[in-house]
């Protein structure tokens, strides 16, 4: 599966998103639209044998949805309703059998939420109330069954306080060593798991 913003594959029409056989390219459904001009596909998972897209769209296969759908094989659905100014999710990250999304967005489903929320099949719920005085949330990695998140916020009020990156122990946002707690100014753009190690890269100088 391809995503992004995109109107032609090989000479063939299709609407920011596609999938590949092997051989072939073909569409799922009338693929996605609307939003704003530079909208499109931002972010895919698969989750319960779903795959979950998300991005800045207005419209799934002819459905309406705002920003997250899902498409099960063969026809797409919508997901969630989300609120805020910009409403974007920016990241995605299945942990402990619940889908974890973040971004910039201060609800869903009318449920308030900071940025972070996550969904385990059913309902939808805040994540330990997110992340406080956060401008947004840019990505999530899971490292030895850990959730980490990052991104542009700080979290003073946590005992340990912390800035751009933090982990989840299951109930709340937390400091991990003193590496966590301060990465100077600017943000944290990306995490990513390899070789189990946690690799962090962003704007910062410390």
């Amino acid at each position: 599966y391809a995503g992004g913003t995109f109107t032609n594959i090989s000479g063939s029409t299709f609407l920011n998103i596609a999938k590949w056989n092997g051989t072939s390219w073909s569409s799922l459904g009338s693929g996605i639209s609307g939003g704003s001009s530079s909208g499109g596909v931002r972010k895919m998972i698969v989750y319960n044998n779903e795959l979950y897209v998300m991005g800045i769209f207005t419209n799934a296969g002819g459905v309406s949805a705002t920003n997250i759908a899902k498409w099960d094989g063969s026809s797409w659905s919508a997901v969630a309703s989300i609120q805020g100014t910009v409403q974007q999710i920016a990241c995605a990250e299945v942990f402990n059998d619940e889908l974890y999304i973040g971004g910039n967005f201060s609800g869903i489903n009318n449920i308030p939420v900071n940025r972070l929320a996550k969904f385990d099949g059913t309902s939808w719920s805040d994540a330990g109330q997110g992340l406080q005085n956060c401008g947004y949330v840019t990505s999530m990695a899971v490292l030895r069954n850990e959730l980490y998140g990052a991104g542009f916020f700080d979290f003073p009020e946590s005992p340990t306080g912390f800035q751009h990156v933090g982990k989840w122990n299951g109930n709340n946002w937390e400091s991990f060593g003193s590496v966590g707690k301060n990465f100077g100014t600017g943000s944290v753009s990306s995490l990513s798991n390899a070789n189990d190690a946690l690799f962090v890269s962003g704007v910062f100088g410390s």
